[in-house]
């Protein structure tokens, strides 16, 4: 049974585009019968730290640097992927430098696969984070990219020297436009899905297109 650990910036009863994604995706993997536990954000003080909502673990962890690292990367170590939806705080670069360091110790002590889905715009990321030389570097780590619009991945590709093989749009995965249909465009650019089948689908394709290109 694969383990995955979900890593957003704050999750359910928080309402957003990346918190609702992630929270389909995790249940609909629960379902499925994956093993899924969410790392994010204690958003609000009366939200418990660890909560179990639908099948699925939330661990909220209090906002510091030293915290971050530490739970993030003890977390990560029981997990086979660990997934980031956006990064834990687009505006603070220490965060995201300790988000990605971690993610780099990740693979390389324990073989971890580390995927990052940005759902920021290109401007934001390229004005508040990927100036920077050292995050830069430390993108090396993440093994595969999931970028929802053609801009991001144009970004990542031409500005970030990524590898073609490490971004997939989930426009192209197998299955996922069937299911989403004429509107999927609009719901991925969003950050929601409608349909859990389509994160399921994603998930089972991202394996098989991640084993390809590694192998």
């Amino acid at each position: 049974m694969k383990k995955i650990l979900i890593v957003v910036c704050s999750y359910f009863p928080i309402i957003g585009g990346a918190q609702t994604q992630a929270q389909l995706f995790a249940e609909a993997m629960s379902k499925k019968g994956y093993c899924v536990e969410v790392f994010t954000k204690l958003s609000k003080p009366d939200l418990p730290k660890k909560e179990l909502i639908n099948g699925v673990f939330i661990n909220r962890y209090k906002d510091n640097l030293v915290s971050l690292c530490f739970l993030l990367f003890k977390k990560g170590v029981g997990f086979d992927v660990v997934f980031f939806l956006g990064f834990l705080r687009n505006s603070s670069r220490s965060i995201v430098f300790a988000q990605l360091l971690t993610s780099l110790l990740l693979k390389a002590v324990f073989g971890k696969e580390i995927w990052l889905q940005p759902v920021s715009t290109v401007e934001k990321y390229r004005d508040n984070l990927f100036k920077s030389l050292l995050v830069k570097k430390l993108l090396t780590a993440v093994s595969l990219f999931l970028p929802i619009s053609s801009e991001q991945m144009q970004y990542l590709k031409e500005n970030l020297s990524i590898e073609e093989a490490k971004l997939i749009s989930p426009l192209e995965l197998p299955g996922c436009s069937a299911l989403l249909g004429p509107c999927g465009m609009a719901m991925i650019g969003s950050s929601r899905f409608c349909d859990s089948r389509c994160k399921i689908s994603m998930w089972e394709a991202l394996r098989k297109h991640h084993k390809q290109n590694t192998t």
